[in-house]
């Protein structure tokens, strides 16, 4: 989820992105699967800053180039996706071919190549194609973020339902602290803007308590 981010900033430069996306991969995951599936969707956000629509072919292309040639089993299921996109076949179908019948799951070689899926079919439209991948089921927030930051590349804040935008609930921070955020990352920024940081706390034990009560109410018939 981080590598959207990555791929915009360092697109251009091969060896840089590589590198950047190698380091944060590793953070989290020492099987170098997850930073095969990294560099693909940061190489997807990158593609999406364009301006002509990608294209499959000059995707796979240039994800072959950069991958190392351990990864031909991943680099397959990259190009089983693009094939897929190209027959228009719906991203459950596709799940269930590569091995993830009950909904897209959380392994990178199941997560990434859907959201490669429905990007190469849905690569400016937003709404239809994350409501697709998530009514495929399984890790649903997860490929939602990817996918969403991989289009939100290419079309920005205006891209996306405005009542999406206003129902969005990130208490103790807001829409307009998130927009500040990207503008200091984007200039560089060594602080990050300032907010409530103590209602987190508050925050965290309000859904502490709703998960306790939820625990312990399925532990009583009717279960």
């Amino acid at each position: 989820m981080r590598s959207p981010i990555l791929g915009v900033a360092f697109g251009d430069e091969s060896e840089k992105l590589q590198q950047y996306v190698r380091r944060s991969t590793e953070i989290t995951h020492s099987d170098p699967k997850a930073y095969y599936a990294a560099l693909a969707i940061a190489l997807a956000a990158h593609f999406n800053t364009r301006s002509e629509l990608p294209s499959a072919i000059d995707y796979l292309q240039e994800l072959e180039s950069l991958l190392p040639e351990d990864a031909h089993d991943f680099l397959e299921l990259a190009q089983s996706a693009a094939a897929s996109a190209t027959s228009d076949e719906p991203v459950a179908q596709f799940a269930t071919k590569i091995g993830s019948e009950n909904g897209i799951s959380g392994y990178s070689f199941h997560t990434v190549p859907c959201v490669l899926q429905v990007w190469l079919r849905h690569g400016e439209d937003f709404e239809p194609g994350l409501q697709e991948i998530i009514k495929a089921g399984g890790d649903t927030d997860t490929v939602g973020a990817i996918y969403g930051g991989v289009v939100g590349a290419r079309i920005g804040k205006q891209g996306i339902p405005k009542d999406w935008l206003d129902n969005i609930i990130e208490w103790p921070r807001s829409m307009i602290w998130i927009e500040r955020l990207g503008c200091a990352v984007a200039d560089g920024a060594s602080k990050s803007p300032r907010y409530f940081r103590s209602g987190i706390l508050f925050r965290n034990l309000f859904f502490l308590v709703v998960v306790l009560l939820h625990g312990f109410r399925r532990l009583i018939p009717p279960y």
